[in-house]
């Protein structure tokens, strides 16, 4: 992947709706349970900021949720609902995003 598939334009739309709430994968539940966060999969996060890495690891979104500890995750390890305005373009992008890791993965 490369900005030219969109992490350009899909971090300055996200950026520009901050913040904005998201509910972790399991995935990323075990991870924050692993470093003693109480995190279910209906735990609401705060996104407060969205990082490009390009081909490295993505889009990151940043959260904290002790207000102590900040957490950036990559934006396919959270699930998003159909009331965010950028729902369309999130889906489109981690099923993309999450191709491409199985292709570079084999």
């Amino acid at each position: 992947m490369s900005n030219l598939e969109g992490y350009d334009e899909l971090t300055a739309e996200l950026k520009k709706i901050l913040p904005f709430t998201a509910l972790p994968t399991r995935k990323l539940t075990q991870i924050c349970r692993k470093k003693g966060q109480e995190v279910t999969l209906n735990t609401e996060l705060t996104i407060t900021n969205i990082l490009n890495t390009d081909f490295i690891s993505g889009i990151l979104c940043v959260f904290s949720l002790d207000n102590k500890e900040i957490i950036a995750c990559a934006l396919t390890h959270l699930r998003f609902t159909s009331k965010n305005p950028l729902f369309k373009e999130i889906t489109q992008y981690q099923i993309k995003r999450e191709k491409k890791l199985q292709k570079m993965n084999k």
